[in-house]
């Protein structure tokens, strides 16, 4: 039973690579069968499923409403939807630690995807205020960090330089 279980997921595995080749699809109901894959797949966690998750994210610009819809559905399904009350503040933290683990790893290309998805969401109200405003809190913390980071620095480049003038002028090399 064991070797069955091995062998079927390894099938399943063997299937990824294809089944990102029909995202690219010109039939729609092969895309969407191929979004409904991933989606579940990585549900499932199965090893290389976010590959295929990654890459239907570009599907959010296509011009065929299903697919973007699709799309939208499937990342809500994986990355929004916690099994948390969803006016609590615990649900958007969770939702936006979710979203966020998105950008590492991700190319330009997928970063203005996801900020095209993000804004779907926000224009349709499928991202609720609260995220938005814990999303405004981290940005305005990582931009206080970035900013006494660079002051630190530029202190401590400017202090080592006066140092080794001070140092320098008072004959001592």
């Amino acid at each position: 039973m064991f070797q069955f279980i091995q062998a079927f997921a390894g099938s399943v595995h063997d299937t990824i690579p294809v089944v990102c080749q029909l995202l690219c699809s010109k039939q729609t109901s092969d895309i969407l069968e191929a979004i409904e894959f991933f989606v579940t797949a990585f549900e499932f966690e199965v090893s290389g499923a976010i590959n295929g998750v990654k890459r239907m994210l570009s599907l959010v610009w296509s011009s065929e409403a299903d697919v973007k819809k699709a799309v939208v559905d499937a990342y809500k399904r994986l990355y929004m939807n916690l099994e948390v009350d969803s006016s609590s503040k615990k649900k958007a933290v969770g939702v936006v630690t979710n979203l966020t683990s998105l950008i590492s790893c991700s190319t330009q290309g997928e970063l203005a995807s996801l900020e095209e998805l993000v804004s779907l969401c926000v224009k349709s109200g499928d991202l609720p205020k609260l995220c938005i405003q814990v999303i405004l809190k981290i940005l305005f913390y990582f931009s206080l960090l970035l900013y006494f980071q660079c002051n630190i620095k530029c202190y401590n480049t400017i202090a080592g330089y006066v140092g080794t003038i001070f140092h320098d002028s008072s004959g001592n090399h």
